[in-house]
């Protein structure tokens, strides 16, 4: 716009100088009929004054021809300078198309990272989903542990319960033993009576000894079921330990439950220590049981003529106090039963249990090798954000250094444009004062040739006087004739001179003129050439804002992928 705010003022200033020679030619055409008719008006003799207008007016015409031609040539200026306009308005339309262009790109690529950016949130909002739901069954898993942890106590403190259960059995064979011993001892003194007691005795012996295998039967298969117990136990521990392990090099949270377990594994093999000496113990009270009964068999037998009305008092002593213990001892066994069979749900549960906290497991594995997956995905993605960080501060460094040389350039531009300037208006202010100068001159000159011309015409009219004079005293004197034209010869040559002289003086203001012509010329062609500068310092700084708005978006798109890259690493270390 500036541009063409200066090409339609030099447009305008070339017009009012074609205005003003239009008008200069006009005033020497004007300048011209008035010599003409003074030239007329003188008499046809006077060939020198014929010819001297013959040369003025082919001067005249010369110059007539040279300021057309000047006309014209400013005429093709103006069309020239007409046609620099539109094709700065087509280069301002071209660019502003091509602004629009960019802008476009800007606005997809601005679209394109928009979806880029909705992507990575769905994406990240489906990894918080995963990372909640990894949590909330890492949590179940944990409760799942510690309910079996507490099942686990529960059955070493139901197997504790059954040992002391089993050495209350084995004190109480013990004291029956004891009491059979006593009672053996006591009745030593009662031979008749013992033989019919012993046979009863021996019967109820046997009967114990039945009760006694029948009950050291049920308390093997007891452990043996506890065994089982202990075994489906330890393999739920096991399979518990493994699960922790592998939580624990997954999640790396399982530390102290895992020490713990090792504390539980550790009593539990301590219990069975106890057990295993608890079943050495009854072993050895079985064998010196059978022993003892043995011993006191082959003694009885010795003395049972003597003891059969104490024998048959002391069976139905024993019977009754038998039964009582036989009825106490079922009620223990079948309390056993019950106890065992408890144990035995409690193994399948736990079985159950295990079965799906393995599941559990599995689920929690795959979901934590989905969960590695989008971590690695992620660090793809924040690796490709980072390359294209890097590329942009590449960009951006390269934008800085041709948006900096452009500036040293524009500002070398526009100090010597500067300087230009400032020599162009001396030399303006200078041709103003030259041509003012001139000016005046030729209004001087022109005054005097005006002057010379008024005196010329008025010579004329006072010689056109004389001559009628002359012609009339001609007849009545010849000589004064000849003196009178003789006088008007000189006068004619007088006027001559002067005609010359004015003519000489029109042509050196011509010189004059043509000179400062010229030097309007070269200031003309040195205000274009500036102008030109000022074009390319216009297209400098044209393209400097588009490189600093290039570098201002650039630094935007910087600052939001730098943005975009922290959220995701933040997003990526809670991941991990």
């Amino acid at each position: 716009d500036s541009l063409v705010a200066e090409l339609q003022s030099q447009i305008e200033a070339n017009s009012a100088d074609i205005e003003v020679k239009t008008h200069a030619l006009t005033e020497v055409r004007a300048e011209l009929q008035t010599v003409k008719d003074a030239l007329s008006q003188r008499e046809v003799e006077v060939e020198r004054v014929e010819s001297a207008k013959a040369e003025g007016e082919g001067r005249w015409r010369e110059r007539e021809c040279e300021l057309t031609r000047e006309v014209a040539a400013l005429s093709s200026r103006n069309q020239e300078l007409f046609s620099e306009v539109e094709a700065a308005r087509e280069e301002s339309k071209r660019r502003e198309e091509e602004g629009r262009g960019e802008a476009s790109k800007l606005e997809a690529a601005l679209c394109v990272a928009e979806e880029r950016k909705e992507q990575l949130e769905r994406q990240v909002e489906e990894l918080q989903h995963l990372l909640s739901h990894a949590q909330h069954e890492v949590e179940t898993t944990t409760s799942t542990a510690s309910e079996k942890e507490s099942e686990i106590s529960r059955l070493l403190h139901t197997n504790a319960t059954l040992e002391r259960k089993v050495e209350e059995l084995e004190g109480v064979v013990a004291s029956m033993q004891e009491e059979q011993q006593a009672s053996i001892e006591s009745e030593s003194d009662k031979q008749a009576h013992t033989l019919a007691h012993l046979s009863q005795l021996e019967a109820e012996v046997a009967q114990l000894g039945d009760a006694n295998r029948s009950l050291t039967e049920e308390v093997e298969w007891l452990k043996q079921q506890l065994a089982e117990s202990e075994t489906a136990a330890e393999e739920a521990a096991n399979d518990a330990q493994q699960a922790m392990e592998e939580l624990e090099a997954g999640e790396g949270k399982w530390g102290e439950m895992a020490a713990e377990y090792e504390s539980v594994k550790a009593e539990l093999e301590e219990e069975r220590g106890k057990r295993a000496e608890m079943e050495a113990k009854v072993e050895s009270m079985q064998r010196a049981f059978e022993e003892t009964s043995s011993s006191a068999i082959k003694e009885f037998e010795d003395i049972l003529a003597g003891k059969e009305r104490e024998m048959n008092e002391l069976k139905q002593d024993l019977t009754t106090r038998g039964s009582e213990e036989v009825q106490q001892m079922r009620a223990r066994l079948q309390q056993k039963e019950r106890e065992v069979e408890k144990l035995g749900r409690d193994c399948q549960r736990l079985s159950k249990e295990k079965d799906t906290l393995q599941s559990n497991l599995n689920e929690v594995f795959d979901q934590v090798a989905v969960k590695e997956d989008s971590i690695t995905t992620l660090e793809g993605i924040v690796g490709r954000h980072e390359k294209e960080m890097n590329a942009l501060r590449d960009s951006k460094a390269t934008v800085e250094k041709i948006a900096t040389s452009l500036r040293e350039e524009l500002g070398k531009e526009r100090a010597a444009r500067q300087a230009e300037r400032e020599e162009a208006k001396q030399m303006m202010a200078e041709q103003e004062r030259s041509l003012q100068v001139f000016a005046q001159q030729y209004g001087e000159k022109a005054a005097q040739v005006k002057e010379a011309n008024q005196q010329l015409k008025e010579e004329l009219a006072r010689v056109s006087a004389e001559r009628d004079e002359a012609r009339g005293e001609a007849e009545r004197a010849g000589l004064a004739r000849a003196t009178a034209e003789q006088h008007v010869s000189a006068a004619v040559q007088s006027m001559q001179a002067e005609r010359d002289q004015a003519i000489s003086k029109v042509g050196e203001l011509e010189a004059a003129l043509t000179s400062a012509q010229q030097e309007r010329e070269a200031v003309i062609a040195k205000v274009a050439k500036m102008e030109a500068q000022c074009r390319r310092a216009d297209e400098y700084e044209d393209q400097v804002d588009t490189l600093e708005e290039q570098l201002f978006n650039l630094g935007e798109k910087y600052s939001k992928k730098k943005e975009e890259v922290k959220s995701l690493q933040a997003q990526l270390a809670q991941y991990k």
